[in-house]
């Protein structure tokens, strides 16, 4: 994403699209760490909120990369694989509890 985001030829609402969504994924990924430590801790309900949390993230970065008609299909697609494995991880959470 770097890479991409130095390109001065990008329409700036795309670049602004892209560097929202890197700040989105730095954010997303700091709240994963947080519900490995609340799992650790057998905090379900704080893993529930923790991965929330980077799902409102990555659809924030989502609506942003719409918004600005950018046709990163490769954003959107990692984005469609992020929210499926949160997903999965809230479901495999609601199991444990």
């Amino acid at each position: 994403m770097q890479h991409v985001l130095g390109n001065q030829t990008l329409d700036p609402a795309i670049q602004q699209a892209l560097s929202h969504c890197a700040d989105q994924y730095s954010n997303a990924s700091q709240e994963l760490e947080n519900s490995i430590t609340a799992l650790s801790t057998d905090n379900r309900h704080t893993v529930f909120t923790w991965v929330n949390a980077a799902i409102t993230n990555i659809e924030s970065c989502e609506g942003k990369l719409k918004e600005s008609g950018s046709p990163d299909s490769i954003m959107l697609a990692r984005n469609a694989m992020f929210l499926f494995l949160c997903d999965n991880a809230l479901a495999i959470n609601k199991i444990l509890t």
